[in-house]
């Protein structure tokens, strides 16, 4: 590794702290403009492109820097989240399965494993495996989160708002932590201090998907009709433009059949407001995620204007 390339690594994982997603790809391309062949370059940036929502660019960095480094462990690790977000979990679990196999001992693989076993929908699986990454390492805030996360899905409220706030004591900026303590307000139905953890999780990391859907679910709560924008926006920041084009099409073809039945019916004026309708439709899921930020960002100025925030 060149002293260059390890320079942008470094201030490429300082972006990634502060949630600076956009920011650390920048600085992960410069490395690989150094040393194209970095497996652990192509690796954050895969993990950064993904959490931009570029799922597609993501894979294909992952693929890179398995086939760079084939005995690394988070190079699987990593390929079994980006498999969660295109909808793999069979692949999903094969990836975790496998950084487990290389690497027993890391607690960040055990982790990803009870993601899986979460998204597949075995519970006693997943909660066995974070039991297991708390055994190799009993303060990991990551593990003590998500544990805390199956206790709030199987009802147990105390224990996860008891793991919640051991991470806090430690780390107040915790984003998972602070989304996991929301859910727990908005459970019980306190939806304005749950708002009040979402905009604190987005002040810290402004890209957080977990902190944005927990807004979009506070939304829905005080708003039906608001809430519902404000999900189909999170769904689309979560799954990014490739999703965006895929729901555009499945619209057209909608669109294409409804106008022609509408116009055959002799309800030419219908079909010519069906035809706008789908325009703005596919206009703003094209520009959703932009509109999204800049009401997210609206909201953090609205906070931050109170005194007790």
């Amino acid at each position: 590794m060149t002293d260059f390339a390890a320079l942008a690594i470094d201030r490429a994982r300082y972006a990634m702290e502060r949630g600076d997603h956009f920011g650390a790809i920048e600085h992960l391309r410069d490395s690989l403009t150094e040393q194209p062949e970095f497996a652990l370059a192509h690796a954050l940036l895969a993990v950064c492109l993904l959490q931009t929502g570029r799922i597609y660019a993501a894979r294909y960095e992952i693929t890179q820097a398995i086939h760079l480094a084939p005995e690394e462990a988070y190079a699987y690790r990593i390929s079994a989240h980006i498999s969660l977000a295109e909808g793999r979990k069979p692949d999903a679990l094969s990836y975790a399965n496998e950084a487990i196999s290389l690497d027993p001992q890391d607690v960040d693989n055990r982790v990803t494993q009870a993601r899986v076993f979460n998204a597949l929908d075995q519970q006693p699986e997943a909660m066995e495996a974070v039991s297991a990454g708390l055994a190799l390492n009993p303060d990991d805030a990551e593990a003590i989160v998500l544990q805390g996360e199956f206790f709030l899905r199987r009802g147990e409220l105390d224990a996860a708002e008891a793991n919640a706030h051991q991470v806090l004591e430690d780390n107040p900026e915790n984003v998972d932590a602070l989304v996991l303590v929301g859910q727990l307000r908005l459970r019980s139905g306190h939806a304005d201090e749950a708002l009040d953890h979402a905009l604190w999780a987005l002040q810290i990391s402004p890209n957080d998907i977990d902190a944005i859907s927990l807004l979009a679910s506070v939304k829905m709560r005080q708003s039906p009709l608001l809430g519902l924008w404000w999900r189909y926006s999170a769904a689309m920041n979560r799954y990014g433009q490739k999703a965006a084009i895929a729901i555009m099409i499945g619209a057209f073809i909608l669109y294409r059949f409804a106008s022609i039945m509408l116009t055959d019916a002799g309800h030419a004026p219908l079909a010519t407001g069906l035809t706008l309708i789908w325009l703005i439709f596919c206009v703003y899921t094209w520009s959703g995620q932009s509109i999204m930020r800049n009401m997210i960002d609206k909201e953090l100025k609205q906070v931050r204007l109170r005194a007790d925030f």
